[in-house]
C-alpha cells in the first residue's frame, strides 16, 4: 500500500488535517517493481552519498523474527581465515538444543549470528545458498566486531544480484584474496532506487491536477467530485508497467477517465504502447436527479442520461485529450508537466529606457537636493512628459 499526499494543506476534520489517500497494490509470488530516478519521497536522495554505489545488506538478520528461535536453520558457523579476511568454509547448523562454542571467538576464525544485545541471533541465507554465494564472490567481510565477538559479514541481496544479472549492475573487480566482488552502476544506474510506500509530489495535488485539470479539459458545465490527480495515476501506473511498454490496463470504475489520460501521457513520455480500457456506468450525480426529476426526466431520458458520468464527463474527457480539442474546435489549453524540455518561438519585445544621473533629476523638475528628499524618480519624470521611460522604478531620494 502506497500513502499519496494529495492536498498538504489538508482537508479539516476537527481534529487532525486529512492530507492523503492510498493506493493499493497486488503482487503475485515473482513480481517485482523497476527501480526508477524518483523514489516518489524525498527530493534530495538523488544526491546523497549512500545511493552513488550499490549496497551491501548485512547478513546478520535484524529486527522481527531476528532470534535464533525464530528459524533456528539459519544458525550456523562460518569460518574465517583472519589473515586474508576471507570466508573458508560454511559450516551447518546447530541443533536448537546445543549451544555454541564461543570460548575461542577472538581468534577471529569463525563467526556466529550474535546480536548487539549479546543475544544469539540468525543470518538472513541458509548454509547452501551462503556456501554459493560466497563461490560467486557476492559475500565479504567487514571488520571484526570486538565487542559482539564476531565478524561483520556483508552480502548482495536478490535485488542487487538481480541487476547485475539484467546489466544494471556490473562487476569491475574480484579481490584477490577473498574472492568477493567490487561493483558500481552501469551508466546511470546510480540514480535508481526503490519507490517508497509514502509519495510526496507536489504534482499529486487533487486539486490542482485533479478537479482544476478537470475543468480545464471539459469546462465547468460538468462536474465531478474529487477526480484522481493525472499524475499520481501516472506514476501509480508505471511503477507497475514501466518494465512492460505493451501492458494492458483495465480500469472498471473509469470515474472522470483519468486513468486513460494517464496511460496516455506515460506512452508520450516513453514512446509505450500501452491501452487502456475504461467500463463506467452513466449514472446521474445525486445533487442533479432532484432537478431532472422536477422537469419531469427520467433514466432513459435523452435529458437525463446527457447528465451522466460517462456522456458528461468520461467519454469527453476521453475524446478531448486524445484529440486534443473539443467539439467546438477549441484546442486545450496549456502543458503537460513532462519535465522533457522543448524549444518554442516567443516573441520578443523591446522598450528604450533612458538613464539619468540621480543629480540630475533636479535640472528636470527644477528641485534643490532638499526639495528631492522623498520624492520619487517617476515623479520626477512625470513632471517634464517623460514619465513613460520611469514606469518600472521605485527608488526615492533620501
Amino acid at each position: 500500500m502506497a500513502t499519496i499526499v494529495i492536498n498538504q494543506k489538508g482537508v479539516e476534520q476537527g481534529r487532525l488535517a486529512r492530507v492523503e489517500e492510498y493506493a493499493l497494490f497486488a503482487f503475485m509470488p515473482n513480481a517485482y517493481l523497476k527501480s526508477h530516478s524518483d523514489d516518489l519521497l524525498a527530493d534530495d536522495r538523488a544526491e546523497s552519498k549512500r545511493f552513488l554505489s550499490p549496497r551491501w545488506e548485512w547478513l546478520l538478520r535484524g529486527g522481527t523474527n531476528s532470534r535464533r528461535e525464530d528459524r533456528h536453520l539459519l544458525f550456523y558457523p562460518i569460518f574465517i581465515n583472519p589473515e586474508r579476511k576471507a570466508i573458508t568454509k560454511i559450516g551447518i547448523p546447530l541443533p536448537l538444543s546445543e549451544k555454541p562454542d564461543l570460548s575461542n571467538v577472538q581468534s577471529q576464525t569463525v563467526a556466529w549470528p550474535l546480536r548487539g544485545d549479546g543475544s544469539l541471533g540468525r543470518w538472513r541465507v541458509g548454509p547452501e545458498t551462503m556456501a554459493k554465494l560466497n563461490a560467486e564472490g557476492f559475500v565479504k567481510l567487514g571488520g571484526f566486531d570486538k565487542a559482539r565477538g564476531t565478524w561483520t559479514i556483508l552480502y548482495l541481496n536478490h535485488k542487487t544480484r538481480q541487476r547485475i544479472k539484467i546489466g544494471e549492475i556490473a562487476i569491475v573487480a574480484r579481490d584477490e584474496k577473498s574472492g568477493a566482488v567490487a561493483i558500481e552502476y552501469v551508466g546511470s544506474g546510480g540514480g535508481l532506487k526503490s519507490i517508497k510506500t509514502v509519495w510526496n509530489r507536489s504534482t499529486h495535488d487533487s486539486g490542482v491536477y485533479g478537479s482544476s485539470l478537470l475543468r480545464t479539459i471539459i469546462g465547468s458545465g460538468s462536474s465531478f467530485t474529487f477526480p484522481k490527480a493525472i499524475y499520481s495515476t501516472k506514476d501509480a501506473i508505471a511503477a507497475v508497467t514501466r518494465d512492460r511498454p505493451d501492458a494492458l490496463i483495465v480500469d472498471f470504475f473509469a470515474g472522470s477517465g483519468t486513468t486513460l489520460n494517464a496511460v496516455n501521457l506515460l506512452n508520450a513520455l516513453d514512446e509505450g504502447n500501452r491501452r487502456c480500457i475504461l467500463v463506467t456506468n452513466n449514472e446521474v450525480a445525486s445533487d442533479e436527479t432532484q432537478s431532472l426529476k422536477e422537469a419531469g426526466n427520467g433514466p432513459g431520458d435523452p435529458s437525463w442520461e446527457a447528465r451522466g458520468i460517462c456522456r458528461s464527463v468520461t467519454w469527453p474527457r476521453s475524446k478531448f485529450t486524445v484529440i486534443g480539442k473539443r467539439d467546438d474546435g477549441t484546442e486545450l489549453p496549456g502543458d503537460y508537466l513532462t519535465g522533457m524540455l522543448v524549444d518554442r518561438d516567443k516573441r520578443r519585445t523591446f522598450r528604450h529606457a533612458a538613464f539619468v544621473a540621480p543629480m540630475d533629476f533636479r535640472l528636470f523638475a527644477g528641485l534643490s537636493p532638499t526639495q528631492l528628499k522623498g520624492t520619487s524618480i517617476f515623479d520626477c519624470f512625470r513632471g517634464n512628459g517623460i514619465a513613460g521611460s520611469a514606469r518600472s522604478a521605485s527608488a526615492t531620494f533620501s
